[in-house]
C-alpha cells in the first residue's frame, strides 16, 4: 500500500486545538489516573512528535524533568523502559526519524488531522469576505476567536447545541453546516486517547519513538526524508519494532509508519500484520 500524506495545517493551528483537546480531556469524565496519562501522552509523544508550540495547559507539566524523561512519563514502568533500552543497544537499532505505531495511535492522529481540517476551514471561511458580508464590520480573527469560544462552550456543556449552530450561522452563512458535529469530533477524540493509554503496545512504541529521538545522531536528525525514499530503513524499522514488541511478550499487531516530511504534512505507510517475520 503507498504512502498517505495529511496536511497537519498551519503550527499555531495546531496550538490552538491541543490546548482546546487538553482542556477538554481535563473537563471530562475520565478517572483521574486516566486524565494524568492523556496528559501525558500529549507531552511525550503528540507535542513533540507533531512540532507544537507547547500550549499554556502543557507548560507546567513540561518544565518539570520527569516530563522529558520516558521512564518517568507513565507511559511505560521502570524495567519496561530498561528493557527497551537495553535491545536497542544491543541490536543496534538504526535511529530513524520515522515512528512505528498501532492502528490506535493512528486513529487518534486522524482525527486529529480531522478536527485541525474543521478549524481551519472556518478560518479560510471567515477570512474571505464574499462568505460574510453581514459580518464585515468585524475583524476576521475576532470572529474565529468567537468561533473557538463557541466550541469550547459546546462541548463543556455552558452552550446547548441550538445556540451554537445559531452561531455558527451568523459567522459563516450557508457554509456553518460544516461544524454542526465537531461536539462529536471531539468526544470521539477525547474517548480515543483513553484508548491509546490503556493500550500497552502503542505506549510501549510511542516509548520506542522517545528513546529513538533521544539517541540520534544530530546528522540523522537534521536529514528530511520521506517514506519513498527510505524503504529499506523502513522496514528496518518495522522488523526491531515487532521484534521489540515479542521480547516484551506482546501479541503482534497490524503497525503503521509516520514520519514527518516537512513542516506541515504528515505521512503514513500501513505495514501490515506479518505473522512471521524473524528477529
Amino acid at each position: 500500500m503507498l504512502p498517505v500524506s495529511y496536511d497537519l495545517q498551519h503550527p499555531l493551528m495546531r496550538q490552538a486545538t491541543m490546548g482546546l483537546i487538553l482542556d477538554l480531556v481535563e473537563q471530562s469524565v475520565m478517572s483521574s489516573q486516566d486524565k494524568f496519562h492523556a496528559r501525558s501522552l500529549c507531552c511525550a509523544f503528540l507535542v513533540p512528535f507533531l512540532k507544537i508550540k507547547r500550549p499554556t495547559s502543557l507548560r507546567s507539566n513540561l518544565d518539570h524533568p520527569a516530563a522529558h524523561d520516558p521512564k518517568d512519563s507513565a507511559l511505560l514502568c521502570s524495567s519496561e523502559h530498561d528493557a527497551i533500552l537495553g535491545y536497542l543497544r544491543n541490536q543496534h537499532v538504526c535511529q530513524t526519524p520515522f515512528s512505528v505505531n498501532t492502528q490506535h495511535v493512528y486513529i487518534c492522529i486522524r482525527l486529529y488531522n480531522h478536527l485541525l481540517n474543521r478549524f481551519q476551514l472556518a478560518l479560510d471561511l471567515l477570512t474571505a469576505t464574499e462568505t460574510r458580508p453581514h459580518v464585515l464590520e468585524e475583524k476576521p480573527f475576532n470572529s474565529f476567536n468567537s468561533f473557538v469560544v463557541a466550541v469550547r462552550a459546546l462541548a463543556d456543556g455552558s452552550m446547548n447545541k441550538a445556540d451554537y449552530e445559531n452561531h455558527c450561522c451568523h459567522l459563516m452563512g450557508v457554509h456553518s453546516y460544516s461544524f454542526f458535529s465537531l461536539d462529536s469530533l471531539l468526544v470521539n477524540l477525547i474517548k480515543q486517547f483513553q484508548v491509546v493509554v490503556h493500550d500497552k503496545t502503542s505506549l510501549r512504541l510511542i516509548a520506542l519513538w522517545q528513546i529513538h529521538e533521544r539517541h540520534r545522531s544530530s546528522n540523522i536528525r537534521k536529514q528530511c526524508m520521506s517514506l519513498s525514499e527510505t524503504p529499506r530503513a523502513l522496514s528496518v524499522v518495522c522488523k526491531h519494532a515487532r521484534c521489540l514488541l515479542h521480547c516484551l511478550a506482546v501479541v503482534p499487531q497490524p503497525l503503521y509508519a509516520l514520519v514527518y516530511i516537512d513542516v506541515d504534512s504528515l505521512t503514513v505507510q500501513y505495514l501490515g500484520l506479518e505473522e512471521n517475520m524473524a528477529c
